[in-house]
């Protein structure tokens, strides 16, 4: 399900900048698909996930990100809807439009450009002010469920930055089942 009101709650600078960010970030990672496929075809084995180092995001993501992992099976499934994206976007990474809250397009864009590429990398990226699950929380979860007569929910709360690896085999449920349930503690 979209977020795009979640970052509408963020500031236009911010806005602007996590324009810049993505559409950078995944250009890089683009590139490095090329070049993959190069070294591939050259006869070099390529690993099918990559650590890379992350800038740019220090002023645009609420928690540090120095690298991320990245799925090349899983970007090169979506490259085609990165590329999308990232033209869609192109208008304001240049400043040829200005970033605003209220503009839908813009907001649903970012949104499918930052969800493409938390799929990639397999964890949240979220913007300062932003009211979602922070960055780097990283969630693998695999449900084999073999008769379930109530609502199956892969996670419920807000996690924190973390890494959560689930793997729950359900033979049969009466009640709802859960594979992550975490609820944040309130300030007080």
């Amino acid at each position: 399900m979209p977020e795009p009101l979640t970052i509408a709650a963020v500031s236009a600078i911010v806005l602007a900048e996590g324009v810049r960010f993505l559409y950078d970030q995944t250009g890089a990672w683009l590139e490095r698909r090329r070049e993959r496929n190069a070294a591939r075809a050259a006869g070099q084995e390529e690993p099918a996930q990559e650590v890379v180092a992350v800038s740019g995001g220090e002023q645009v993501l609420d928690q540090p990100l120095r690298s991320v992992t990245i799925d090349h099976d899983v970007l090169a499934e979506r490259e085609r809807e990165i590329l999308t994206a990232r033209a869609m976007l192109s208008p304001y990474r240049e400043g040829h439009l200005p970033a605003s809250g209220t503009d839908q397009d813009l907001l649903t864009q970012l949104d499918t450009l930052r969800r493409l590429a938390e799929t990639v990398v397999g964890q949240r990226l979220t913007f300062v002010g932003e009211p979602r699950e922070a960055t780097g929380v990283r969630v693998k979860l695999k449900q084999d469920v073999k008769k379930l007569r109530q609502p199956l929910r892969a996670v419920h709360g807000e996690l924190p930055a973390g890494s959560y690896e689930i793997d729950q085999v359900v033979e049969e449920a009466d009640g709802p089942v859960t594979g992550l349930d975490f609820t944040r503690p309130t300030a007080g």
